[in-house]
């Protein structure tokens, strides 16, 4: 009697018991993505404001300090203080940047998942 010993004979039902695991997966993977999404519009959304309100009060201070007449020292410590405001603001949009990044490999994942299904 001659069998079949291929290797792919064995391959077919290993992969057959797979598929129900992805498909289990990719829910998932969409769940991880949409909450990633929502992080990052929430993220966007403070960074938008600490960014509006570093100018609001790098305006107000800027001005204040011209009214009155203060040293060059306090004028510009009052400039470093917005500075600092916006540095955050920055801080805030490369946080945003990196969880949309890591949001797109998550739904990269997601499409790959399910494209094995």
């Amino acid at each position: 009697m001659v069998t079949d010993s291929s290797p792919l004979s064995g391959l077919t039902p290993r992969l057959s018991g797979l598929t129900p695991r992805l498909s289990g997966l990719i829910p998932r993977f969409s769940g991880l993505s949409s909450r990633l999404s929502g992080l990052i519009s929430r993220l966007s959304g403070l960074t938008s404001r600490f960014s509006g309100l570093s100018l609001l009060s790098g305006l107000f201070r800027y001005e204040a300090s011209f009214r009155k007449e203060s040293s060059l020292r306090e004028k510009v410590g009052v400039f470093l203080s917005g500075s600092r405001l916006s540095g955050l603001a920055l801080l805030l949009s490369g946080l945003d940047f990196s969880l949309s990044r890591l949001s797109f490999r998550f739904s990269g994942l997601f499409f790959a998942f399910s494209g094995l299904v």
